[in-house]
């Protein structure tokens, strides 16, 4: 059985890097899963961070990207999300308490339906 590291475990990570770097750079991996949602029309993404997510101010500040790797349920909102990549590492945690903010349209820019789709999800807060 593998280990998880909880969110809150690799936000305290992520913070531990300091806030004097350059700014973040997202990386997402080039394999792209068979039948992901490669144009999700979102109705909802998280803005205002720092207000519902005060233990994020300091990495918000420094800022912050991750790639999270997800499945669309019916309703559009996000399930199953891992961290692809990170930047600071350890930042993904503060993007996966995020995740329940963002919902998409029960069909993709092409009219499919999204339900039980693979979806990856660039989270993005830069430097401001």
């Amino acid at each position: 059985m593998r280990a998880v590291a909880s969110p809150a475990l690799l936000l305290a990570a992520a913070l531990a890097c300091g806030s004097a770097r350059a700014a973040p750079t997202c990386l997402a991996p080039h394999d792209i899963p068979r039948g992901a949602i490669a144009s999700p029309r979102w109705l909802a993404r998280p803005v205002e961070p720092e207000r519902f997510y005060p233990e994020t101010r300091d990495l918000l500040a420094a800022g912050f990207c991750a790639v999270l790797d997800c499945r669309a349920t019916a309703r559009g909102t996000l399930t199953g999300c891992t961290v692809l990549s990170s930047d600071p590492p350890g930042a993904g945690g503060a993007a996966l308490i995020m995740t329940h903010r963002f919902r998409m349209g029960r069909t993709d820019a092409l009219g499919r339906r999204v339900a039980g789709r693979p979806v990856r999800v660039t989270v993005a807060f830069p430097t401001p």
